[in-house]
């Protein structure tokens, strides 16, 4: 029964532009102060490229070509946010919500001691450039180590840098002592103690060295706690566990093995039957996957399909991660690129991208899922799978194109060899999630809508418009009638003091003076001030009101209204005058605003 196809496929981007060398350039993680997972990508191009959802949202210059990155929480960052760790060159690059945080570099290697030798006798001039550089070069043919320096001599010596040994020397002597410095060539990140299901905990780094060794840093990020050496170049490091308990480290070196460290020493040396192209770690179980030399078409043409032999062109092995024995053998249609372990939710699964465009799952020795992620003339170069934006179980895969394919594992999945069928009847058999009452109240209502969206469209465009029409109705008999109809405690609104301002601006220099008067209204109050009248009075006699009794406009519940009051200077002897306004309604007597505005003298005489 062919396998079936558990992944929903959410995304495909074929112009995202991502150019990458290996699986290792890739970091899913919390890198923001919001909590919410994004992918980061180190691209060959030295740029840092932030996606989260559907598009990238930032880029950054790195400071030199990335050779792997990944997330890591190291002590002394109290947000819930993870910083991002890229390897280049010499040293590990730390940041810190996209800003450099911290730099760990390499120590520096020990010295040849015949090279020692060779840069003492330079220097004495006991030796000449030229013998200098064949020195350099007869002690790299014999395999010695060199630094930078002599490294250079030596292809100054074979022709094949086309620099001048003089100007190498000469350049070498002016820094002082040669130094050899060593490169990254893998990263991991080793949780420090063990968390729960879902919380983030403190982690620290995994660093492969181009010299053979591991180097597990310390808490603080800065600090070799245990150096391991193995004898060949690591270029892929999987960790399980933490340094609290039981921290395991599977390396894949480049000489075809695959060494597992327990708490700082090698306990067991794995032998594929292959040389592995990647490895992937869990508890119980390594997975290496392996290609084999020749394609299956390219053995059929030179020897001949053989009869009754299965056609494979790949390899998948499970060893014992404590005693390094076999546990079973899984034969692929095709090339393996890439594999990832799918995390502590799913124990012993991994995720094996083809070359031929297929992904498939592998656990306990049986392919479990096959689908397809990459078209026939491109193939992935890089896969992760982890949280992505609000989902745990997602796979992210780049193809050598450049395209960003996510993929979202369904929740009805069974990653035990159960799952066989089709996938919509597996999603018909899986029961449902429990969900609470409100869940599922606010479901029907959404499948509701969705189903009646028209008519419910109508009936609220209708609604609106009535109620629209109510209010401006209501509004314009509120402007008509003056007062609000309604009555509080047995008495009517109009007999309360509104909310009301009352000032005045006085404009001229004499002997004719206009006082504009501003009256505004506050928007809750219920009343317009109809039928208002303003009574202007001069309080000291030296000028004459021409209107004592002002009409008042008509005054809107959040408007204000401006009119004037004509005042002439009657005395003959210049002096500042006082007027009191006095805002009443109709014929009640009592006040409802009072206020006082300052005349000044007049300036000129009456002609």
């Amino acid at each position: 029964m062919a396998s079936p196809d558990v992944w929903i496929p959410a995304w495909h981007d074929p112009l995202a532009s991502l150019t990458l060398s290996s699986s290792e350039c890739l970091a899913l993680g919390s890198f923001g102060p919001d909590s919410v997972a994004q992918l980061a990508v180190a691209c060959d191009d030295a740029k840092l490229r932030m996606i989260r959802d559907t598009q990238v949202t930032d880029a950054r210059k790195l400071a030199g070509e990335p050779v792997a990155a990944c997330a890591v929480r190291p002590m002394g960052v109290a947000s819930a946010a993870s910083c991002i760790a890229v390897a280049s060159g010499t040293s590990v690059f730390v940041y810190r919500n996209l800003r450099p945080f911290f730099k760990f570099s390499l120590p520096q290697l020990p010295v040849h001691p015949q090279e020692m030798a060779l840069w003492d006798a330079v220097a004495k001039e006991e030796m000449s450039t030229d013998k200098a550089a064949k020195f350099a070069s007869a002690l790299r043919d014999d395999g010695g180590s060199l630094s930078d320096a002599a490294s250079r001599l030596a292809a100054a010596a074979d022709g094949t840098s086309g620099e001048d040994t003089d100007t190498i020397v000469e350049e070498q002597l002016a820094l002082g002592p040669a130094k050899r410095h060593d490169l990254v060539t893998a990263l991991s990140a080793v949780a420090c103690e063990a968390q729960a299901s879902g919380t983030l905990g403190r982690s620290t780094l995994a660093v492969g060295t181009e010299s053979g060794s591991v180097l597990v840093l310390a808490r603080d990020g800065v600090r070799v706690e245990d150096t391991i050496r193995l004898g060949s170049a690591p270029f892929r490091i999987r960790s399980w566990g933490s340094q609290a308990g039981d921290l395991r480290l599977a390396v894949l070196c480049r000489n075809g093995a695959v060494f597992m460290i327990k708490n700082g020493r090698v306990t067991t040396r794995i032998l594929p039957a292959l040389p592995p192209a990647d490895v992937a770690l869990s508890q119980s179980v390594v997975i290496t996957v392996s290609a084999e030399p020749f394609s299956t078409a390219a053995q059929a043409a030179l020897e001949g399909p053989a009869p009754h032999a299965a056609a494979s062109a790949g390899m998948a092995e499970g060893f014992n991660p404590r005693n390094g024995i076999r546990l079973w053998t899984l034969a692929l249609e095709a090339a393996p690129l890439s594999a990832c372990s799918m995390g502590d939710a799913h124990p012993g699964a991994v995720a094996v991208a083809l070359s031929n465009g297929g992904l498939i799952v592998v656990k306990d020795g049986a392919c479990v899922s096959r689908s397809v992620v990459a078209p026939a003339d491109d193939k992935v170069v890089g896969l992760q799978f982890g949280k992505y934006g609000r989902e745990a179980d997602t796979l992210v895969a780049v193809l050598a194109s450049g395209a960003l394919a996510v993929r979202i594992l369904r929740r009805s999945a069974r990653l035990d060899g159960s799952s066989a069928g089709s996938a919509s009847a597996e999603d018909s058999a899986a029961p449902p999630l429990p969900m609470p009452k409100r869940t599922r109240l606010h479901l029907s209502h959404v499948q509701r809508e969705r189903d009646n969206a028209g008519s419910l469209y109508r009936t609220f465009s209708r609604d609106v418009r009535t109620l629209s029409l109510r209010v401006k109705r209501a509004y314009v008999q509120l402007l008509a009638s003056g007062a609000d109809t309604t009555t509080a405690s047995g008495r009517s609104s109009g007999s309360s003091r509104p909310q009301a301002r009352l000032d005045a601006d006085v404009h001229g220099v004499g002997p004719s003076f206009r006082v504009l008067v501003r009256l505004s209204l506050a928007a809750r109050e219920r009343s317009s001030l109809a039928g208002a009248v303003l009574e202007v009075v001069d309080e000291t006699g030296d000028y004459a009101v021409e209107t004592g009794l002002v009409p008042v406009p008509t005054v809107a519940p959040g408007s204000t209204v401006t009119f004037p009051v004509a005042v002439r200077w009657a005395a003959e002897v210049p002096a500042v005058g006082r007027l009191r306004l006095t805002l009443m309604r109709g014929k009640d007597e009592t006040p409802l605003l009072v206020a006082r505005a300052m005349l000044p003298p007049s300036e000129f005489d009456d002609l």
